[in-house]
């Protein structure tokens, strides 16, 4: 990392936020509220797997993948050709 960037910056690149945007603009669809989820990202040489996990208020419950907040998703986009290759709520 470059000595440009303090310790308490989070550098993203463009081409993975990218990828997230493509996954963004379909969980919009269902979920309007980004505010209430965590976003986690893993990646892979072909692929990227975005999960969105909704906040969890108190002493709830996980039920299914959903709380009150909202319902875990994952999208898998493609490196390649910016895509939804598959998604699924989590259980």
């Amino acid at each position: 990392m470059s000595s440009y960037y303090s310790k308490n910056e989070l550098v993203i690149s463009g081409k993975l936020l990218s990828l997230f945007l493509v996954a963004y603009k379909d969980f919009t669809k269902t979920n309007k509220d980004l505010s209430r989820y965590e976003v986690l990202i893993l990646e892979s040489e072909s692929e990227v797997r975005i999960t969105f996990v909704p906040n969890i208020s108190g002493d709830e419950k996980i039920l299914g993948g959903k709380t009150s907040q909202g319902e875990s998703v994952s999208y898998y986009v493609s490196k390649i050709n910016h895509s939804i290759i598959k998604w699924h709520y989590h259980k």
